[in-house]
């Protein structure tokens, strides 16, 4: 996926508080979910169970690549 357009919107932020890509990438999955909510769910004994809110979660690299951390992101739509 060419995200040059993407990169250069990041870009005109203040370094200090710059989203990341990772920040983008949350968004477009949120948006995904709330577009496509029979896909934002789990199975729960055979039935499928959808979630009440969009929540993303992710990995995210602390220590400089020496681990990793979760991170939800609630009511992400």
């Amino acid at each position: 996926m060419d995200v040059t357009n993407t990169l250069k919107y990041l870009e005109s932020f203040p370094k200090e508080r710059r989203p990341t890509i990772t920040h983008v990438a949350i968004k477009a999955v949120g948006e995904l979910l709330k577009a496509a909510p029979d896909v934002n769910g789990k199975i729960v004994f055979g039935k499928y169970v959808p979630f009440e809110r969009v929540n993303v979660g992710c990995l995210v690299d602390i220590n400089n690549g020496e681990d990793l951390a979760a991170a939800l992101v609630e009511d992400v739509d």
